[in-house]
């Protein structure tokens, strides 16, 4: 939950003061329709601060304190609507005019709090019919809607300047669980499906499956909202084995961009089914209610290797030893991160399907590897479920990690890439070529399980994909201008080009992608989805009320896009609105 502390002084600040409801729109009448559950927003930092868009106030010295205890505090930050998990998706970055919190100092900031690309309201969503209220307000006034459950989102799609935020996080119903759920105008039941609304996060979603002895698919982090998670693929620990979120998905709940509320299923709105199974958030309508596969509860493997402090030839050996596995362990069930290129190498992996015997034999050649450095260790745990193993070793791993600034690139590695010796031979060339010091690679031996016809919006290259690779870089917002935020941006964009160039017809996940990628239809969806999702958003969207930065149908030229760093180059696809 959020923090009221916060949220209501910021709301007693500013919602009421003249220049909310003094010119049209007539913010009031929408206030009076939610009723009041509409607010002015200010960003998260703002008690910090001795100045707000250039006027001096007097800083909140308790809030402030609070917010400073807590500020790398995923939990909290999610809980907050003024705040994101990358801190820099709340400042406009073109002009660097924002009110980031700083990472380095605890006291009071004698600066000015910019308003930047934290939204100017927001909805306080507590059922559909407050967003059903929300979107024809927007469509009437010609205002761009944003959605917001925790601000994990890292591409900045969760805020916008100038924008109308709906904020889902307070929205959850009871979970619930069908032992034969059947979709609203289907006729057979899907077997077991638990039921939960826009605003659960997978903390409280996999204590519900625990508490019911299922399992459900879903990421690593505590806080991650799942509905947005779950927009573009949703890929975690479990995907070798049970696929990704969309492939679980059973049925939605949501309010399309008109206000009309509808359930989409295999059965039903089957087009809607389609675009909310990949074709990216904040795009196609607000899910309000989402109902997804619950599998047994069985128990886990859990493998985690440390290297420590490796020579560069070391590392290149380590990261060949992957590469000419990864198609056999994707098999065998192994899902994963690790951290190749850093100062001390790690890895571990996930396995639902296997006994500990069986994981030691199929890890055998990297169990063999590791014994033979000096300093490494390793070890083999079974857990008796995902959710003892997520609370135990996983979740807690991202838990302080907030209030950063970050960019990234990943690609999606082709399962081919990883066939003969000339081809393992360049893969580990191009990933070497992003060992920088201030740079951070990730990889996730987590594609998800192979289906014959998925029927979902994402690029089918993810079907035939190993790896998902990552490069990272982060900075303190408060102490980085724009032309050091562009710069970071250009360096990742930069360093997967060599995966660019190896990988030509590979995918990239949309929630964890290079914001300066010039093909996203073709990357995110493919041709031939993203000429149906641009179809579909048309029909459902011909105000364009709903769009996001690289989005189906979005344009790249709004004015809510251009606090994003830029392209050098800027490429232009046709049967697109601009948004290339």
């Amino acid at each position: 939950m959020a923090s009221p502390g916060l949220l209501l002084t910021a709301a007693a600040l500013f919602f009421g003061m003249p220049q909310c409801f003094a010119a049209a729109p007539n913010w009031a009448a929408l206030n009076s329709s939610l009723d009041g559950r509409l607010f002015s927003l200010v960003p998260m930092a703002y008690p910090c601060y001795t100045k707000y868009n250039g006027a001096a106030k007097t800083p909140d010295v308790t809030a402030c304190a609070a917010i400073n205890a807590k500020k790398r505090n995923t939990e909290f930050v999610a809980g907050q609507v003024g705040g994101a998990i990358l801190a820099n998706w709340g400042i406009c970055q073109a002009t660097n005019a924002g009110c980031p919190v700083s990472l380095t100092s605890s006291g009071i900031l004698d600066a000015n709090c910019d308003q930047g690309s934290v939204a100017d309201y927001y909805v306080d969503v507590r059922a559909p019919s407050d967003v059903q209220e929300a979107l024809k307000f927007a469509n009437q006034n010609g205002i761009q809607v944003v959605i917001k459950n925790t601000g994990h989102d890292y591409l900045g799609r969760s805020t916008a300047p100038k924008a109308l935020s709906l904020w889902t996080h307070n929205y959850q119903p009871p979970i619930t669980l069908a032992n034969e759920f059947v979709p609203e105008g289907c006729s057979a039941a899907v077997g077991k499906v638990i039921t939960f609304g826009a605003g659960q996060q997978f903390d409280g979603i996999y204590k519900f499956a625990e508490a019911n002895s299922v399992t459900v698919v879903g990421g690593s982090g505590a806080t991650v909202g799942a509905a947005g998670w779950l927009s573009g693929g949703g890929h975690g620990l479990l995907s070798p084995v049970f696929g990704l979120g969309v492939d679980n998905v059973q049925q939605f709940k949501v309010v399309l961009p008109n206000g009309t509320f509808v359930t989409a299923n295999r059965c039903k709105n089957q087009d809607i089914f389609f675009a909310l199974r990949g074709g990216g958030g904040g795009t196609f309508g607000v899910v309000m209610e989402i109902s997804t596969t619950a599998h047994p509860k069985q128990t886990v493997q859990y493998a985690v290797f440390q290297l420590g402090s490796l020579s560069l030839s070391q590392k290149r050996d380590f990261l060949k030893l992957l590469v000419a596995h990864a198609n056999q362990w994707l098999a065998d069930g192994w899902g994963g991160d690790s951290y190749p290129l850093g100062t001390r190498p790690t890895i571990e992996l996930v396995n639902p399907l296997l006994d500990k015997p069986g994981a030691s034999k199929s890890l055998k050649a990297l169990i063999e590897f590791v014994s033979s450095l000096p300093k490494a260790s390793y070890s083999i745990t079974t857990y008796n479920s995902w959710y003892a193993l997520f609370t135990e070793k996983i979740s807690g791993q991202y838990s302080s990690y907030a209030s950063y600034g970050a960019a990234m690139s990943s690609r999606l590695i082709p399962s081919a890439n990883f066939v003969g010796a000339r081809n393992q031979e360049l893969l580990v060339d191009a990933l070497l070529a992003g060992a920088l010091p201030n740079i951070y690679a990730m990889l996730c031996i987590a594609p998800p399980a192979r289906t014959a016809d998925d029927g979902t919006a994402l690029s089918p290259a993810w079907r035939r994909s190993t790896w998902h690779f990552m490069f990272i870089t982060r900075w303190d917002p408060s102490k980085t201008d724009s032309a050091q935020i562009q710069a970071a941006f250009d360096l990742v964009h930069e360093t997967i080009e060599p995966l660019r160039k190896l990988t030509p017809s590979a995918a990239v996940y949309i929630n964890e992608a290079d914001v300066l990628e010039a093909d996203t239809p073709a990357l995110f969806w493919g041709v031939d989805n993203y000429q149906k999702l641009l179809k579909i958003k048309r029909q459902l969207d011909p105000n364009n009320v709903l769009q996001v930065h690289g989005g189906v149908g979005s344009d790249r030229k709004a004015s809510m896009f251009q606090c994003y760093p830029k392209r050098k180059t800027a490429v232009k696809n046709s049967n697109e609105r601009d948004d290339l």
